[in-house]
């Protein structure tokens, strides 16, 4: 019996190095960087939004359809905290979402790098190669749209591609949201912005 265990511990082990992390694991991964860039991105400075594709940076465009040439996009965010004493503090953060290869990988992750003040932060989605559906040729996972054509991109549409395997097969999913940055005077107190 003991001896059976071992091998059982030691074969997962081995399969879920091979096939990445289970479903809930990686949706669990996949909502958590969703929701901290789409958090940012809602608050963020709409001037201080820029794609760059290595250190160019890129004009940005509306309805951009080849997005496979950006490597990273920074953007600074206010994000209001109660500090539970009356006041609520602003908090200034800098946020760089880029795209990295790490050494031994066949596929890309997506890094999101949050820094306020001196404290910094660092997400990376998909957490193991097996589970990367992100190549050379995937577009940049954070695109503008333009919903009106008098404004010039007023939505960021945010798509995480990912596999792993379920019943001894691979399976593709997409974890997809969207958000647009409010107003620049739009505080969390304002009664029509939902959080």
């Amino acid at each position: 019996i003991i001896f059976g265990t071992i091998i059982g511990l030691f074969s997962k082990g081995i399969t879920q190095q091979q096939a990445g992390v289970s479903q809930q694991e990686l949706f669990t991964q996949g909502r958590a960087i969703m929701n901290e860039v789409k958090t940012t991105l809602r608050y963020a400075d709409i001037d201080s939004i820029k794609f760059y594709s290595g250190t160019a940076e890129i004009p940005l465009t509306a309805d951009s359809s080849d997005f496979s040439g950006i490597t990273k996009m920074e953007y600074t965010s206010k994000i209001v905290r109660d500090n539970y004493n009356g006041n609520s503090v602003v908090d200034e953060v800098d946020v760089i979402v880029e795209m990295q290869q790490p050494s031994g990988w066949t596929h890309k992750q997506m890094k999101v790098t949050t820094i306020i003040g001196t404290t910094t932060k660092t997400y990376v989605f998909p957490e193991k190669d097996a589970n990367s559906l992100f190549t050379t040729t995937t577009n940049f996972p954070i695109t503008p749209s333009k919903l009106i054509s008098s404004i010039d991109v007023d939505l960021y549409k945010i798509d995480l591609p990912m596999q792993y395997v379920i019943s001894g097969s691979m399976k593709e999913e997409h974890l997809r949201t969207s958000v647009a940055p409010l107003p620049a005077d739009t505080t969390a107190t304002d009664p029509w912005v939902i959080l």
